[in-house]
């Protein structure tokens, strides 16, 4: 059974608001699994909204609302861990992370080279070999 979190995350990785849920899904539909009043999101240029759908371990789904021009964003600097076990790169960050890049031409064959990390929510690609890879750049402005 899918389960999804729904939370207004702070980029510092506050959590001012979470919703947590274990749902069944109709299959072929487009169902609302979480909402929230836009008065509960305070602050805005501070925060983001966003929802993970997972099952069990497995991540099936994610989103994120991000409201004002990202010039107006109050960034906090990405603070991006990458550990490798059996063949798995799990990236982790206390912050949001937005725009994780690991290849920007396209030359290494990677199931994801781009991707965005929520606050303490681990990110796990498969990975071969013992060296983590390398993050050439986040889009954190910060």
């Amino acid at each position: 059974m899918p389960s999804i979190p729904a939370a207004s995350s702070r980029w510092a990785g506050e959590y001012p608001l979470e919703q947590r849920a274990a749902v069944t899904l109709a299959p072929d539909a487009a169902t609302r699994l979480a909402a929230f009043p836009r008065a509960t999101w305070s602050d805005p240029q501070r925060s983001l909204a966003f929802a993970v759908l997972r099952q069990g371990d497995r991540l099936l789904a994610r989103n994120r609302l991000i409201l004002p021009f990202f010039k107006d964003l109050a960034w906090s600097p990405a603070q991006v861990t990458v550990s490798v076990s059996d063949g798995q790169a799990t990236f982790l960050s206390p912050t949001f992370t937005w725009g994780l890049c690991l290849d920007l031409d396209g030359e290494t064959p990677l199931s994801d080279s781009f991707f965005d990390l929520y606050p303490n929510q681990p990110y796990t690609l498969p990975w071969p070999g013992p060296t983590p890879p390398r993050i050439l750049r986040t889009g954190n402005l910060a």
